[in-house]
């Protein structure tokens, strides 16, 4: 194990609470240590392909909106962050530490930075979630960093699956024993070296921990960049509209799952089936549906995931017809 870079995740116990970062005064404020790198500091920000959220300072907080999430970052490194989905009674305590350092923390346009000698951690809002980008400077940064999950009731870490039962390594927090209702996921970290080279990664749960191991046994350049993210939520907004003359889930995909409609294979369907499983869990028993034609609600947006991308929002009705699949294309997922 001594070649891994090992980063750990615990999870107990439902608020989403994440504490990733320590604590800055204010994100007008000059960083408390001006020494820091500026060009790893451009690198953590431009390594994003998701639109970053704007932090606002309040109190002892920074918030942003986040699509139908709002997340907290506590000035006190000893309390957790905080993802509040919306309509979601309870959220999930994640708080994070970083063993064995002295970090140096700033706020950066509207990216929370913890830096020592040898690694750099930047945590961003994005639309959904969080998103954590690790700067690895060289070998000597070899460190662990625990995130404890704590939710209400028996929600537990488990691989994720697609609807055969297959994973690609990513991982959910789920809410049921079932594994039906997903209150987080954590796709694969995309980690690449200096030259632009894919460094091996995967994921191991142990117990309630969850443990992000970088292989380093082959031959890397550093600096090393890994790209963690936590997403809550799926989509930027959900709800019914009336498009007559029948009512209809109107659904907007984030940015972030309208990146992931480009992925392939099994990784695909991983995301497709956690964002319909969501998707039904929170409005299943809503009154314009009441668990009336599941099926042809499945293939709407099931349509609409694979071949209806382009479209500003998934409107799925409860009232069409389930016709065979290739009349669903024939109507633009809506027959």
């Amino acid at each position: 194990m001594k070649n891994l870079k090992r980063i750990a995740i615990a999870c107990s116990t439902a608020v989403i609470f994440v504490a990733l970062t320590p604590s800055v005064a204010n994100a007008a404020e000059a960083p408390p240590e001006k020494s820091y790198d500026t060009k790893v500091m451009s690198g953590l920000i431009s390594t994003s392909k998701l639109t970053v959220e704007l932090l606002k300072s309040h109190g002892g907080f920074y918030e942003a909106a986040a699509g139908l999430a709002t997340v907290s970052i506590p000035k006190n490194p000893e309390q957790p962050v905080s993802i509040f989905n919306q309509n979601e009674p309870n959220a999930v305590l994640v708080k994070a530490s970083v063993d064995s350092i002295n970090p140096k923390q700033y706020v950066e346009k509207n990216t929370v930075v913890t830096q020592d000698k040898n690694m750099f951690i930047g945590l961003q809002v994005v639309d959904g979630g969080i998103q954590q980008i690790a700067y690895i400077k060289n070998n000597a940064a070899t460190r662990l960093i625990s995130v404890n999950y704590s939710t209400r009731g028996s929600a537990h870490l488990a691989f994720a699956k697609d609807n055969k039962g297959r994973t690609d390594g990513s991982v959910a927090l789920f809410e049921d024993a079932a594994e039906n209702n997903p209150i987080l996921f954590m796709p694969v970290p995309s980690v690449k070296d200096a030259n632009g080279k894919p460094v091996r990664i995967h994921y191991q749960i142990e117990d309630h921990n969850l443990v992000q191991l970088i292989d380093q046994t082959s031959n890397v350049e550093y600096p090393i960049v890994s790209t963690f993210t936590s997403i809550g939520t799926f989509f930027s907004s959900d709800g019914w509209i009336y498009r007559s003359p029948m009512w209809s889930l109107s659904l907007v995909p984030n940015l972030w799952f309208r990146v992931a409609g480009g992925l392939s294979g099994v990784a695909e369907e991983i995301v497709n089936r956690q964002a319909w499983n969501q998707i039904y869990a929170k409005h299943h028993a809503n009154g314009h549906w009441r668990d009336r034609n599941v099926n042809g609600m499945f293939n709407q947006y099931e349509c609409h995931f694979h071949f209806g991308f382009w479209k500003s929002a998934f409107n799925i009705e409860p009232d069409r017809p389930n016709p065979d699949f290739g009349t669903y294309l024939k109507t633009r997922c809506n027959p």
